[in-house]
């Protein structure tokens, strides 16, 4: 299946596999291309959106069903609020402390929201995206791979261009 999954238009293809009792070695062809330039360009904006359009519909129900849920995965992030809500900063500014019930229930219906069925990249940004010579995009480096609602990885890569201007 991981074969099959690795053969698309927006992930290089799978060459090999190695595995032993203590490491998983995977080949992967050689792309020509480059990263997306930062600040974004439209045309490679335009590109990485589409690919991952592709891959969120390619990729609903996820061909890979047994990895960990983005919930699981972003839970200790978007438990931040209640982190501080426990402990509150000295320096905590008297609006953010009155509003941290609200910021807590937020962050709590905002990590519901991500569940979801499709196979996600989980950490798209610039230097996770390939322009290839065509100008169409692959998806690289997929350490963080996970199941959940099938637009976040677009909402990440609109959190890299609001970062680095685009």
């Amino acid at each position: 299946m991981v074969g099959q999954l690795l053969s698309t238009s927006f992930v290089p293809a799978l060459l090999g596999v190695y595995e032993d009792c203590a490491w998983v070695g995977l080949v992967f062809e050689d792309l020509d291309g480059h990263t997306p330039a930062v600040p974004w360009n439209a045309a490679e904006l335009e590109a990485a959106m589409t690919a991952l359009q592709h891959m969120a519909r390619e990729f609903t129900p996820s061909p890979v069903p047994h990895l960990a849920s983005v919930t699981s995965s972003y839970a200790t992030v978007f438990a931040g609020w209640e982190r501080i809500r426990v402990e509150p900063p000295t320096d905590l500014d008297p609006w953010s402390r009155h509003h941290l019930d609200d910021f807590c229930r937020l962050a709590s219906r905002g990590l519901a929201r991500l569940g979801g069925d499709s196979l996600l990249h989980a950490d798209i940004r610039a230097d996770n995206l390939l322009i290839r010579t065509d100008g169409t995009v692959a998806v690289v480096d997929w350490p963080w791979a996970c199941i959940g609602a099938a637009w976040f990885d677009q909402l990440l890569l609109c959190v890299n261009v609001d970062l680095y201007g685009g």
